[in-house]
């Protein structure tokens, strides 16, 4: 499609395989921090961003591709454009504000391997 994102910086790539390159690249920024002694503020940080990527952006995107606005409501060619840069950056609010149980749970468990493992390495005790 011409004027879309992608047409204009000439991929040829799915949304949803973008879409899975993003929560890989955001999990494997949390094992990083996990694995290299970042602080548990980076880490807890790591966590949301992953949260955020990859189960909250999804549904936004959804809800924001499925809108029957009338014509004076209907998103214009920027919101269209832009719409799922502010569908993570929205996404990432709504973690840091709820303080969501599933990114304390992260927060720990990468802790925790940390602290057993004395750091992991080359990811052993990834999935212990």
């Amino acid at each position: 499609m011409i004027g879309s994102p992608t047409a204009i910086q000439g991929l040829s790539v799915a949304p949803e395989a973008r879409a899975d390159a993003r929560h890989e690249v955001a999990f494997a920024d949390v094992m990083r921090k996990a694995r290299g002694g970042a602080s548990e503020a980076e880490v807890r940080q790591a966590a949301e961003d992953l949260v955020a990527n990859a189960f909250l952006a999804p549904v936004l995107r959804q809800i924001r591709e499925t809108s029957d606005a009338a014509p004076p409501f209907q998103p214009t060619p920027a919101e269209k454009q832009f719409g799922q840069m502010l569908d993570l950056e929205t996404a990432r609010q709504i973690v840091r504000k709820s303080e969501l149980p599933i990114v304390q749970r992260l927060t720990e468990t990468f802790e925790a391997l940390r602290a057993r493992s004395g750091g992991l390495g080359d990811g052993e005790g990834v999935l212990a």
